[in-house]
C-alpha cells in the first residue's frame, strides 16, 4: 500500500501554478537559489537525526568545499525562522527555539509508524523532520509562502530525506483531501484567519477516523470563554484576527465535534524561545520589539502579551 499522498485534479491545477510562482512573482533571485540548491553535488551518504533538540544533517565524506557552498545558500537564504538545524557541523540558530516547542507537543503525540501526518503551515519544515524521525509513513507540510518552500528543498537535498513532501497550499484547501490524515498538526496557524471556526471544522473533516490533532496558537490568560479582536495590529502584526482564550478555544473544538479535547500545554512566550539571532539578524524584529518596554506583559500596542497553548482533540 503507497503512503503517498494522492491531489485531485483541480488539487493539482493549484499546485502546477503555484510551483511556477518562483518564475513568474518578481522572485529572480529565489529561484536563482533554487537552481543552486538542484545543481548541487552531494556524497550519496547523507543523513540527518532529528532525535535530539537540534535537527542534524550528516554526510560522512562531504568535503569542505561542499560544506561552504551549502553555507552560502543558507546565508542567501536568511531570515531561518524555524530551527535550529546542524549543517554538516555548522549551526543554524533559528529565531524560534522550536525545539522547545516541539518538546512540549511531543508528549501529547500518538503513535506515529505508518501514520500520514499533515503539518499545517509547516515554515520550512523543521516538525516535519522530527515526525518522520517518530516512524511516520509520509509527513505532508502545506504553507503557501515560496520562500519557505525553498528552505525546505535546501533541507531536503542536503538531507536525502524520504518521506517528507512539501505543497504551497493552505488550510483551505484540505477540503479537497478529506480523511486522509491520521494526525495533523497546526502550530501557529489558527489566529492568521478570519473564521477560525471554519479552520476547525476544515481540519476535522481532513482527519481518518480516530485521528488527532495537536493544535497550538497565541491565547490570551484569561478564565473566561472569550476572545480578543485586535482593531488593528496585535504585536505588531496585521495578520492576526482572534485571540482565543484557553477555556474559549477548548470550546470552539467541543463545538466543532472534537473529542478528548485535552490542554497540553500553556505557558507565555519569552525570549528564551523567540529571539534574534546571527540567522535571524537585525533589522528584522523579534519577540523583544514586539512587547511594551516598560511591561513585559503588554504587547506594544497595549494588549495581553502572547502566551500559548496546546491542545489535543480527536474524532
Amino acid at each position: 500500500m503507497s503512503h503517498d499522498i494522492t491531489f485531485p485534479t483541480e488539487l493539482l491545477e493549484i499546485l502546477n501554478e503555484r510551483n511556477e510562482w518562483v518564475n513568474h512573482k518578481g522572485m529572480k533571485e529565489l529561484a536563482e537559489l533554487r537552481g543552486r540548491i538542484e545543481s548541487l553535488e552531494l556524497p550519496t551518504m547523507r543523513s540527518y537525526d532529528a532525535s535530539t533538540g537540534v535537527v542534524k544533517i550528516m554526510a560522512p565524506d562531504i568535503e569542505s568545499k561542499q560544506v561552504e557552498e551549502i553555507i552560502d545558500i543558507a546565508q542567501e537564504l536568511l531570515p531561518w525562522r524555524k530551527g535550529p538545524f546542524d549543517f554538516f557541523g555548522v549551526e543554524i540558530d533559528a529565531e524560534w527555539r522550536s525545539d522547545l516547542k516541539w518538546d512540549r507537543l511531543a508528549k501529547a503525540l500518538p503513535p506515529l509508524k505508518k501514520a500520514r501526518v499533515l503539518d499545517v503551515g509547516c515554515n520550512n519544515g523543521y516538525f516535519m523532520f522530527k515526525l518522520a524521525q517518530l516512524g511516520a509513513a509520509h509527513v505532508l507540510g502545506i504553507d503557501p509562502v515560496p520562500f519557505n518552500q525553498v528552505q525546505f528543498e535546501l533541507l531536503k537535498k542536503i538531507s536525502a530525506a524520504q518521506n517528507l513532501q512539501f505543497e504551497l497550499l493552505g488550510f483551505e484547501h484540505l477540503a479537497q483531501l478529506p480523511s486522509r490524515f491520521d494526525v495533523i498538526l497546526s502550530m501557529g496557524v489558527l489566529y492568521h484567519h478570519r473564521h477560525p471556526i471554519e479552520q476547525l471544522q476544515t481540519l476535522k473533516a481532513a482527519l481518518r477516523p480516530e485521528g488527532a490533532l495537536i493544535i497550538e496558537t497565541i491565547v490570551i490568560p484569561s478564565l473566561e470563554s472569550v476572545a480578543l479582536f485586535p482593531e488593528d495590529r496585535y504585536a505588531k502584526m496585521r495578520n492576526v484576527w482572534f485571540v482565543p482564550s484557553v477555556s474559549c478555544l477548548e470550546n470552539m473544538l467541543k463545538r466543532c465535534g472534537y473529542k478528548n479535547v485535552e490542554l497540553i500545554d500553556f505557558g507565555k512566550t519569552t525570549p528564551a524561545e523567540q529571539r534574534l539571532t546571527k540567522w535571524c539578524p537585525p533589522p528584522r524584529q523579534s519577540l523583544a520589539d514586539f512587547l511594551d518596554p516598560n511591561d513585559e506583559n503588554l504587547t506594544i500596542e497595549g494588549h495581553p502579551a502572547p502566551h500559548r497553548a496546546i491542545f489535543k482533540a480527536t474524532i
